[in-house]
């Protein structure tokens, strides 16, 4: 028979906590001074591009999705996906396209740039590419059961940060079960 102490219970729970609990899926927010309700995913890692293997050398390149409205606990009919880099490296992509292609739809962004000999392919830091997009699509995305997507000739891990668009949306549309931080 398997006992645990309070000590390792508490251990579990904690661990619990900071590894299953991450807070990188739906959080919500109010700001009582601008009767604003704030909804965001945490930094998802979508892709990461490097030199040799060594991960030091990694740029990670992020996503995160947010949505505000006006009053508390409020549904947004909109929410923004920004993409970054989160490194001191630069990261190379061949363009600001974003594509993503899900089970009978496929989203397109930004414009096909000449960027195609490596020469020409730009560098960047900080934030790449900002789109705004009706909820419904957030839901789409997170729900499908095919993805893909790419931003320039980058390939992006989307499958990965499912779970995460799941949360931020069942937050979003249902916001009197999340509580929200900051009341």
């Amino acid at each position: 028979m398997l006992t645990l102490s309070a000590r390792g219970l508490s251990l579990i729970v904690v661990l619990g906590l900071l590894v299953g609990c991450g807070g990188t899926g739906g959080v919500m927010s109010y700001d009582a001074d601008r009767d604003v309700t704030r909804y965001e995913t945490g930094r998802l890692t979508v892709a990461q591009a490097g030199s040799g293997g060594n991960f030091a050398s990694q740029a990670s390149l992020r996503m995160q999705v947010t949505s505000e409205c006006s009053g508390r606990e409020c549904v947004p009919d909109q929410a923004q996906m920004v993409f970054s880099v989160d490194s001191q490296s630069d990261f190379s992509i061949s363009s600001r396209r974003l594509t993503i292609e899900t089970d009978n739809q496929t989203f397109e962004w930004g414009q096909e740039e000449s960027w195609n000999r490596v020469g020409d392919m730009r560098t960047s830091q900080g934030r790449i590419v900002s789109i705004t997009l009706p909820l419904s699509d957030v839901q789409a995305i997170a729900q499908s059961t095919s993805i893909e997507g790419s931003l320039g000739d980058k390939t992006l891990n989307l499958e990965g940060v499912q779970s995460q668009l799941q949360e931020f949306v069942q937050t979003a549309r249902n916001p009197s079960t999340a509580g929200a931080e900051g009341a």
